[in-house]
């Protein structure tokens, strides 16, 4: 409760910038499992779209752990939403994205780039100080702490760490989606790709309270990917990816028309938004207050490098929810067409992992084979020279040899099983 404690008066800041650079850097951090200072050197150049599942999610950089000498590039790692806000890293990041852009223009590197400063060590310092303010607050006081020791940024990681951990997730996925280094360490481990796709989003997913979500447009809103780019993030969509402006863009629509987060978004971003919303007219067939976008749970799953995002569809064939019974949305995407053609893919590769290690055994089967066969080839070997050269010479030596021939190789036989 006291992150989310936290998360809120971040939120009821006056000032728009120090209130959506705090809100939007602390979630940020969490959902990395990352140091403030780390976050702070978030760079704009580092954030991608997610071509494997570009509706659903963003990848991005971050830098590896504090005293981790790495030589490898840190891992691509990815972003994607949270049924509870106060846990969305997509609200944090649309929401701030949109307004700097807006003020300042894109920033020529850090993503937090608060007051346009170049300085991730001044950002850093800026967070922290309105983190020590908000739980310095009188309103903190008696507000239960879920961890222990000095409260602070790295508190904020350390929750992180806990709660990844009691959600299921095992040390090694925790300190791989923070970056953190290993302690045993083979060579293969130099020269390996450090991007460990599944079990970076299984720790993803864990820290999305409340499970992780896809923003959905509602089917008869009359909104459009295009309406989306032009009138909710007109800003992101110049400096970024399309598919980037839509993940975030959905994200923070669904901010503006929610009663309980709309005060978060400046006022010139919300009138801008809800007057091209009324203007859309008889096109938008929703009930009057009703949020266009609704959010849609997701299951991950997957193996390593292979992540299948699934949506959870619920029991209903449509009516305004924005899904169709053939599963296409309002913009034609046959969505469990592609969720099915996802499965098909993983399905087909675990079956290759699966021949791989079959053929696999057999060539160690045969060898273990081949070993035992000299192994009794020697034992008999030997003992037939030996006894040869004790035997009598003649028929009566060579009638000899042959039970004790048998009875060794018998003798072999049990002392190999």
């Amino acid at each position: 409760e006291e992150f989310k404690a936290v998360i809120r008066a971040l939120e009821e800041i006056d000032q728009d910038e120090l209130r959506l650079f705090t809100s939007g850097i602390f979630r940020y951090q969490f959902s990395m499992v990352g140091r403030i200072d780390n976050s702070a050197h978030f760079q704009v150049a580092n954030f991608w779209k997610n071509r494997q599942h570009p509706e659903f999610s963003i990848l991005n950089r971050l830098c590896w752990s504090k005293n981790l000498h790495e030589e490898r590039d840190a891992p691509t790692q990815i972003l994607i939403g949270a049924m509870d806000s106060n846990f969305c890293v997509l609200l944090g990041l649309a929401s701030w994205l949109e307004f700097s852009i807006a003020k300042y223009g894109i920033s020529e590197e850090w993503f937090w780039n608060y007051h346009n400063l170049d300085d991730p060590d001044s950002i850093k310092n800026r967070a922290d100080t309105q983190l020590k303010k908000v739980l310095n607050s009188p309103a903190f006081t008696g507000v239960e702490s879920v961890y222990e020791g000095k409260k602070g940024t790295h508190s904020t990681r350390k929750f992180a760490t806990t709660f990844a951990r009691r959600s299921g997730c095992s040390k090694e996925f925790v300190d791989i989606r923070g970056r953190w280094k290993r302690k045993e360490r083979g060579t293969q481990d130099s020269y390996a790709d450090c991007t460990l796709p599944y079990p970076d989003i299984k720790v993803c997913a864990a820290l999305c309270r409340g499970g992780p979500i896809h923003y959905a447009v509602k089917a008869n809103s009359g909104i459009s990917d295009d309406w989306i780019l032009q009138y909710v993030v007109p800003n992101i969509a110049h400096e970024f990816d399309r598919a980037i402006a839509l993940v975030l863009g959905r994200a923070l629509l669904w901010r503006i028309f929610d009663p309980d987060e709309s005060n978060v978004v400046p006022d010139f971003t919300r009138l801008r938004v809800t007057n091209a919303y009324r203007d859309l007219g008889e096109r938008c067939q929703l009930d009057d207050g009703e949020n266009p976008v609704q959010k849609l749970p997701l299951m991950v799953t997957g193996d390593d490098a292979e992540v299948i995002i699934d949506l959870i569809f619920d029991d209903y064939d449509d009516d305004g929810n924005g899904r169709n019974a053939d599963g296409a949305d309002m913009d034609g995407r046959r969505v469990r067409r592609r969720v099915q053609d996802e499965q098909v893919r993983y399905m087909n590769s675990q079956m290759l992992s699966l021949r791989r290690d079959n053929a696999d055994l057999r060539t160690e089967f045969h060898r273990h084979n081949e070993r035992q066969e000299r192994t009794l080839g020697t034992i008999v070997g030997s003992d037939i020279s030996s006894k040869t050269v004790s035997d009598n010479i003649g028929t009566v030596g060579k009638t000899a040899r042959e039970p004790h021939k048998m009875s060794y190789v018998i003798a072999a036989k049990r002392a190999m099983e």
